[in-house]
């Protein structure tokens, strides 16, 4: 079924310049898709390139016209659904604080 409403995990390699996650986001409300999680680290040496990873819900149908929307925006050089073309790996990560006295 291509109609059914899934997670997906789509990997952007972005040019590291000002206002390029403010376009990719733009995209997204533009159309009225939601991002449920969004990061965003560099991958290069030299700091000039980022990978966005962004999870989001929907069908088959609409992350293909999502990729290749993105693949227009100027500073992406990439954009792929990891979870039907690459697999991946999900895990989650608490970072827990703990105060105590001696006792």
């Amino acid at each position: 079924m291509t109609d059914q409403i899934k997670k997906h995990v789509i990997a952007i390699l972005v040019d590291n310049e000002f206002g390029a996650l403010a376009r990719i986001v733009e995209l997204f409300s533009a159309r009225g898709y939601n991002i449920e999680s969004l990061n965003v680290a560099p991958v290069s040496k030299d700091k000039k390139l980022s990978r966005i990873t962004v999870t989001t819900y929907g069908t088959i149908k609409t992350v293909d016209l999502i990729c290749k929307l993105l693949k227009r925006i100027v500073p992406v050089h990439t954009a792929a659904e990891l979870t039907r073309e690459h697999g991946y790996i999900e895990r989650e990560l608490a970072l827990v604080k703990i105060i105590g006295n001696e006792e």
